[in-house]
């Protein structure tokens, strides 16, 4: 009995870590660039995304595996009218993504940008969604910043499983050595 247990966890493993790499969430697979907006945000993807459509300001993306999984690129930058450093970016974006959704997580990534992230869930149509969000921003210009929103989206109930946590992971590790214009 111990015997057919222990080949039915090993066959459950082995699938669970196919269904990862199929995600595309292996360190191993084949990568793209993404250069969103003319060169706003510089950084790589799986290439298990497909561009759906680009319309300069937001980008969207589908899995092909996993075609309920989405992943959006938003520009968001503006003017703050005064000049800023990394910190106080980070600083600044924080406090206004805390109040909207709380629970902000805020570092320097690897590429020197400022990135925050957070979950959020929300209705689209009559389905519940869940989102891992995170906003990369740097300096850009007198008082500008350069700023873009990436979403990864799937319906609720997915978040728990491996495959979509492994997902976070890789997204998280490419958002962090994003690359962004300087001031």
């Amino acid at each position: 009995m111990k015997s057919n247990a222990r080949h039915l966890t090993a066959t459950l493993t082995i699938a669970s870590f196919a269904l990862v790499a199929s995600l595309g969430c292996s360190q191993k697979e084949p990568e793209q660039a993404v250069h969103f907006n003319k060169g706003i945000l510089n950084m790589s993807i799986s290439k298990h995304w497909l561009l759906q459509r680009d319309s300069g300001k937001k980008a969207y993306y589908k899995h092909r595996t996993s075609p309920n999984t989405k992943l959006t690129f938003e520009d968001q930058t503006r003017n703050f009218g005064m000049p800023m450093t990394v910190q106080g970016v980070r600083s600044a974006i924080g406090s206004e993504l805390n109040l909207r959704y709380g629970g902000v997580n805020a570092r320097l990534g690897y590429g020197g940008n400022a990135v925050l992230s957070y979950q959020y869930s929300m209705k689209e149509g009559s389905k519940k969604m869940y989102t891992q969000n995170w906003v990369v921003a740097h300096p850009y210009g007198y008082g500008a910043i350069a700023r873009a929103a990436i979403t990864l989206k799937v319906p609720d109930g997915q978040q728990e499983t491996p495959e979509f946590k492994a997902l976070v992971e890789t997204i998280d590790n490419q958002v962090g050595d994003a690359k962004m214009p300087e001031a």
